[in-house]
């Protein structure tokens, strides 16, 4: 019974450090950057005249800036222009990336690059998209993440999902652990009695001469 509880200990510690640890963005501070076709210019720095006034919090309404905080109700990036809507909306572990056209003419091509010094310590992983053509890629760098999108024609809605997780364990699985070795130790100080009980009357029972002189 005791080698049972040990492995299972064992086993339920293994999963516990096996499964990722999601991060938490909220509250930490992002860098939103889109350009188009290899131009320069950040369409989602209100500055250049292309974010709405309202409803992003890179807009004049909110915090006017490229840098916003990460919120798990606001949505931080916006850019309107060309019948396109492109926005990037984060959560607590991770964001999303959305392109609305709602011309015949689509969208070009473009790259989002998004910066946070928490982002050094994660991996990025697209869990969902549905870009039109090939091309579309994703990848992070030191603490900036980069998404690159090829153009395409037509109207359309299309978005692609991202998750940020950690390689360090979250503090609960170290207390899953440690309650488990507790756990372990309690049961076999309380089981001792009873197994040097066990060994004293087994030998009485197999070795009677044992008994005699004890």
């Amino acid at each position: 019974m005791r080698t049972l509880t040990q492995t299972f200990a064992v086993a339920l510690c293994a999963v516990a450090f096996a499964l990722p640890s999601w991060a938490d963005l909220v509250g930490t501070n992002v860098t939103g950057s889109l350009t188009f076709s290899g131009n320069l210019q950040n369409f989602y720095d209100p500055q250049n005249g292309s974010v709405p006034p309202t409803g992003y919090e890179n807009s004049s309404s909110a915090y006017n800036s490229p840098t916003v905080p990460i919120s798990n109700t606001a949505i931080e990036f916006g850019f309107s222009g060309g019948g396109n809507l492109d926005v990037t909306d984060f959560t607590a572990t991770g964001f999303t990336f959305s392109i609305t056209s709602s011309t015949a003419g689509g969208s070009p091509g473009l790259q989002l690059r998004l910066s946070d010094p928490v982002f050094a310590d994660l991996t990025l992983k697209n869990v969902f998209d549905n870009y039109p053509n090939e091309g579309f890629s994703f990848s992070l760098t030191g603490d900036t993440i980069s998404v690159y999108s090829p153009g395409f024609s037509g109207t359309g809605d299309y978005r692609a999902e991202f998750t940020l997780t950690s390689a360090i364990p979250e503090p609960a699985s170290f207390g899953l652990c440690f309650g488990l070795i507790a756990l372990g130790m309690w049961r076999r100080r309380r089981a001792a009695p009873g197994r040097k009980l066990w060994r004293q009357q087994n030998q009485s029972t197999n070795h009677p001469h044992l008994a005699t002189h004890q």
